[in-house]
């Protein structure tokens, strides 16, 4: 995954944001953030790797999920995401690859 290290930073800022009690302050930059990062891979069209999806909708579900006071609906509670966010980047600092048995939620087109 080319330029993956925007998304790790996206995800720790996000993960951090929310652990300090800060998300909703800063929502509408992440979104921006995200809008731009997203849009960067789709052009060099590189989305193509199961872990690349699972990043991407990890990330839009948590900023709609924050978006929306966390009503619940994904199967993730408010507590868990910095926490998968940051095993997420983990996997993807590593490896580049993610554990997809654990984010298979994610999958999904």
């Amino acid at each position: 995954m080319e330029n993956i290290e925007k998304v790790i930073k996206l995800i720790e800022k996000m993960a951090q944001f929310q652990s300090d009690g800060s998300l909703k302050k800063h929502l509408k930059s992440l979104s921006s953030e995200y809008d731009a990062i997203d849009s960067e891979f789709y052009r060099a069209s590189i989305k193509d790797s199961e872990s690349e999806v699972i990043v991407f909708n990890f990330l839009d579900c948590w900023l709609d999920e924050a978006n929306h006071g966390f009503p619940g609906n994904t199967r993730v509670a408010e507590h868990d995401w910095p926490k998968m966010a940051l095993k997420l980047a983990l996997g993807l600092r590593n490896s580049g690859i993610v554990d997809k048995t654990y984010f298979s939620y994610f999958l999904k087109p």
